[in-house]
């Protein structure tokens, strides 16, 4: 009578503990996710440190869907919009971890979304992780969330 009972609880804790791994494996980004490659993700939210004040924020969000950004798996490029100036550079994903590198942008003055796009690129640019959720990306600067796109 002890060993089904035995193998009933090492069942549920060997599917519990499979499931949570699935779960996990979503939120980050690898070779075989094609949801998070070729897709033009458009910046939502854009949270910023408030001027002389590091500990808080202020959140732009975004209607127009000019902000984005697109990640080019095979050529390990990134590129997209900050909603004036175009931007493009190259990255690199180890887990959930991402490092941009040689990034460029274009330098154009655009007084009506000017301020936005500063924080956006401010954020981009202290941007190390990301989880896929719900099919929202959200970009972290190790635990603050600095930007959510979809």
């Amino acid at each position: 009578m002890k060993n089904p009972l035995i193998i009933i609880v090492a069942a549920l804790l060997i599917s519990c503990s499979a499931s949570k791994g699935k779960s996990l494996s979503k939120n980050i980004p690898n070779s075989t996710d094609t949801s998070f490659y070729e897709k033009e993700w458009h910046v939502k939210v854009i949270h910023s440190p408030v001027e002389n004040n590091s500990s808080s924020f202020q959140t732009d969000t975004l209607r127009e869907r000019t902000t984005y950004i697109l990640f080019d798996k095979v050529n390990k490029r990134v590129g997209g919009s900050g909603g004036c100036n175009r931007f493009n550079g190259t990255f690199s994903i180890n887990g959930n971890h991402i490092q941009f590198s040689q990034m460029l942008s274009t330098k154009m003055y655009c007084e009506e979304v000017q301020q936005t796009e500063d924080h956006f690129f401010a954020a981009l640019s202290n941007v190390n992780r990301l989880e896929l959720q719900n099919k929202k990306l959200l970009m972290y600067q190790d635990k603050t969330l600095l930007l959510e796109l979809e």
